[in-house]
């Protein structure tokens, strides 16, 4: 009660009155659950961690590469002053750079995906081994480089064996943040060794990377695949935090796809937010499951009141991540506002958000501003070509402008990447009714009928369809 009447006093006053400085003022804004998106992101340090080279003739360890860039991004995002780059983001970056092939250890290399992502510092590095099985010793080798100059700050080395792993991960978090003057305060350093050391299960550990491997591909395929991990990994250990999260994202995506499609999706929801609440009984402070829980909790038509509360909770516990901001522009009733200031501040912290840009892209559409909206859609594609319902919403924003040729085009494309994807075949119909191509209006009615039989836009007008077609007209 005491907490909820503190909030409601704030509420009701200035913010200068929060704090007297910047710094306070944040931390008050933290201590509260409350949130201050004016918050200067400008005194952050933005940080990229690469993945770590691995022998090649041992492919056996090539997937601690990633779990150590993996574990380290998990374990930072615990210290306020950085803002850690998504890991979905430097993978594609360094895909598109066509740097795989050529490893990452050295600086010069590393420096141009730094630049790119508009990092200040970069780590990079690689895992060397001795021997075989889980008590092989290895050596993992950090090098911390200030992005601006192209320099290494410091190269650290960490040693232990493989079962190990966990451990050494752990000292290089603690070596970064020394090397970067911060102080971390007991509570932070609680939440980096329970992220960190969320199993001991090096078996587990291995479900769970190849399961992150294939949800970044965000495609059903890769859903589908990331399921069948996550789910390994839990069976193998029953207290493994992360892997519930990771488990319940998936299932989030999943039924987000399934839900624009026309498909039943409450299973996924659900799934997503009881996946979610075991999360937090074994970790209460992982934000990315305070984050799951306040979306499933929305797409479930559970009270506000719950899922803006865990949306500040994931918030309070790392405001420096991209897709809290979007989550909290959704979850306070802000998303009809595509100039609020929470899906402002995502997209400042990660231009790379693909949902954001699209989220943001559909509210302008609706009010209009089509030119605007063309451009986060852009942006959205930049991302990530391969989505098809960005594509489908393109048409839509150049449908309205009457830019049908144009429009056309991108249904198709969204019909190429998503066959079965029912909504455009939809849109595409009424594209082709528009500029008299009733062959192909019928074909699209009955396409969308198909994948989703009780489509009542496509009942309604397949019928009238079929008699333009046959009276000629």
């Amino acid at each position: 009660m005491y907490r909820l009447l503190l909030i409601a006093l704030l509420l009701l006053q200035p913010l200068a009155a929060l704090a007297d400085n910047p710094a306070d003022k944040e931390r008050a804004f933290q201590d509260t659950g409350l949130v201050d998106p004016s918050a200067n992101i400008k005194d952050k340090v933005r940080v990229a961690i690469l993945p770590f080279d691995t022998p090649k003739d041992q492919p056996d360890i090539e997937q601690y590469g990633a779990g150590t860039m993996d574990s380290m991004i998990d374990g930072l995002k615990a210290v306020p002053k950085f803002i850690m780059l998504d890991r979905g983001r430097i993978d594609r970056i360094i895909k598109e750079q066509a740097f795989a092939q050529t490893g990452l250890v050295d600086a010069k290399t590393a420096v141009p995906i730094g630049k790119i992502l508009q990092a200040q510092t970069l780590v990079s590095g690689s895992l060397q081994s001795a021997g075989t099985g889980d008590s092989r010793e290895v050596m993992v080798v950090a090098n911390f480089v200030d992005v601006k100059t192209g320099e290494i700050q410091d190269t650290q080395k960490v040693k232990g064996q493989l079962k190990n792993i966990f451990d050494l991960q752990e000292q290089l978090v603690g070596l970064f943040v020394k090397n970067q003057k911060v102080e971390v305060t007991p509570v932070q350093q609680q939440r980096i060794d329970k992220v960190v050391k969320s199993t001991t299960s090096l078996t587990a550990y291995d479900y769970y990377l190849k399961g992150r491997k294939a949800y970044l591909k965000f495609t059903p395929d890769g859903y589908k695949e990331a399921n069948s991990w996550y789910q390994k990994a839990i069976d193998t250990d029953a207290n493994y935090a992360l892997a519930y999260t990771g488990l319940g994202e998936t299932w989030m995506f999943w039924g987000f796809q399934k839900q624009v499609n026309g498909e039943p999706y409450q299973h996924e929801y659900q799934q997503a937010f009881e996946l979610s609440q075991k999360a937090l009984a074994l970790n209460p402070d992982l934000a990315e499951a305070h984050r799951v829980y306040a979306e499933a909790a929305r797409f479930l038509g559970k009270p506000q009141a719950e899922y803006v509360s865990e949306a500040r909770k994931a918030m309070e516990l790392n405001p420096n991540d991209a897709e809290n901001w979007y989550q909290l522009w959704y979850a306070t009733g802000h998303f009809n506002d595509p100039d609020h200031e929470y899906i402002k501040k995502a997209i400042a912290l990660n231009g790379d958000l693909l949902m954001a840009h699209a989220s943001r892209a559909w509210q302008l559409y609706l009010v209009k501003r089509y030119d605007e909206a063309a451009g986060e859609y852009k942006e959205a594609l930049r991302i990530n070509p391969d989505f098809a319902w960005v594509h489908g919403n393109l048409g839509l924003n150049l449908a309205a402008q009457k830019q049908w040729t144009d429009a056309i085009a991108q249904y198709k494309e969204a019909i190429r990447l998503d066959p079965n994807f029912a909504w455009p075949h939809f849109n595409l119909s009424t594209a082709y009714w528009t500029t008299g191509h009733l062959p192909e209006t019928v074909h699209e009615l009955e396409e969308t009928l198909r994948i989703d039989p009780k489509n009542e836009q496509a009942l309604k007008w397949l019928p009238q369809a079929k008699a333009a077609l046959q009276a000629g007209h």
